[in-house]
């Protein structure tokens, strides 16, 4: 089903290797309404892999206050064969919890981990084991809401490429999560081959992608919003214009940041 994705990403790391060697905006230092509590490594399940398991864990970015908050599931990307919880998520996590919005960081297994997932080829195990792992953080979330403050009727989910990637697929893929997210924040992903799965009461999302992204086309970002457009799901966009694969959360929409941009998506999205 994703027979593309192997080529697609094979130079993805490469790429994301050069993103973080330049000097990283830190939203943090800009005014927030509050300091955020930070939880490191809380393991969320153990997940099959081969030759035994894998302590899947994430990282909780918590406004101050009584609560309960919306809540954001946040997923990284790494083209399926590496990258971590932190980073540019991470950045976002401690972003959107100084607002208002608890995020949950979470790790998933990758290609090297040999998850028994169904599929043909390696990458397609992978996505497998990724959505089932989104899948089972969102249950996570939903069953220690009460822990951090979490309204669980107010959740999205998101991420950046492969983490985009998992994330529209297990909201609107052929495999769907029983959690019902508000919506969700497509970063430069795609859902190739599932994209005719979104339909009609689907809930919305925001696209962002560069214009000439040779990783994940933007011709699948066009795929996704003619879907929406056909069916009547709801989405907002921004598109780089000679913008590669991933951009910096400086990065001007209008006015704006772009972090600032996703967060009133979110606080439009989620309320409160």
């Amino acid at each position: 089903m994703f027979g593309r994705m192997t080529t697609i990403f094979v130079c993805y790391l490469g790429i994301m290797g050069g993103l973080a060697s330049s000097s990283p905006h830190q939203p943090q230092d800009r005014a927030t309404q509050s300091t955020p509590i930070i939880t490191r490594d809380v393991e969320f399940t153990k997940a099959k892999v081969e030759g035994g398991e894998k302590s899947l864990k994430l990282d909780v970015y918590q406004p101050a206050g009584e609560g309960p908050f919306p809540a954001m599931v946040i997923i990284h990307g790494g083209g399926f064969v590496g990258g971590n919880k932190g980073g540019m998520m991470g950045q976002l996590g401690r972003y959107f919890a100084g607002r208002g919005i608890t995020c949950f960081d979470i790790q998933y297994r990758l290609q090297g981990d040999n998850p028994p997932t169904k599929g043909a080829v390696p990458i397609q195990r992978a996505i497998a084991a990724a959505v089932e792992d989104a899948d089972t953080a969102l249950h996570w979330v939903v069953s220690n809401a009460k822990t951090y403050k979490v309204d669980p009727k107010r959740i999205a989910i998101g991420g950046s490429s492969a983490g985009s990637i998992t994330a529209l697929l297990v909201t609107y893929g052929e495999t769907r999560s029983t959690v019902p997210v508000k919506c969700v924040v497509n970063l430069w992903g795609s859902m190739y081959q599932q994209v005719g799965s979104l339909k009609k009461g689907d809930v919305p999302f925001l696209l962002v992608h560069g214009a000439d992204d040779k990783i994940v086309p933007f011709s699948y970002g066009e795929q996704l919003m003619k879907q929406a457009d056909k069916v009547g799901v709801r989405y907002e966009k921004f598109v780089l214009e000679g913008g590669g694969h991933g951009m910096a959360l400086s990065t001007k929409v209008g006015d704006i940041t772009l972090d600032e941009f996703i967060y009133r998506f979110l606080k439009k999205e989620l309320g409160g």
